[in-house]
């Protein structure tokens, strides 16, 4: 598949403007109606209307520590892989489906993508039963 790589940094209003226009990986879940976080039809709205609810002070505050946690990782993961990754955001149209990815790592290839995910109880407890939760 060809991608376009975008010079955006997560979280400024640059990339928020620009996420706007696509369907974006970290929607996936709440396209499938799995979204333990929006249902469907509320992204559906987000999408239609382009208004998105503020993002309360514990969103907030979660999105910042999974950036904290994902950038602590991120040395970890180059060293087992003993590959460089760069975080990037990266979009493609697929039979007229605008979509994009915010991606935690790339190598400079491209051949190898990185996605971390903070852990929480229920994640970490479906873990060890071997099962990955639908909504991831």
């Amino acid at each position: 598949m060809n991608y376009t790589t975008h010079e955006l940094t997560q979280g400024t209003p640059e990339w928020a403007a620009f996420r706007a226009t696509k369907f974006g990986a970290s929607e996936a879940a709440s396209m499938l109606g799995l979204s333990t976080y929006k249902s469907r039809k509320e992204l559906l709205d987000e999408k239609k209307t382009g208004l998105t609810p503020e993002i309360d002070a514990g969103t907030q505050r979660r999105f910042n520590d999974g950036h904290a946690f994902e950038a602590a990782a991120r040395p970890l993961v180059e060293e087992i892989i003993s590959e460089e990754l760069f975080a990037a955001t990266v979009s493609a149209d697929i039979d007229g489906l605008p979509l994009s990815a915010s991606l935690d790592g790339a190598t400079m290839l491209g051949d190898l993508n990185w996605e971390h995910k903070t852990a929480n109880l229920a994640l970490v407890e479906s873990l060890k039963q071997g099962v990955i939760p639908a909504e991831y």
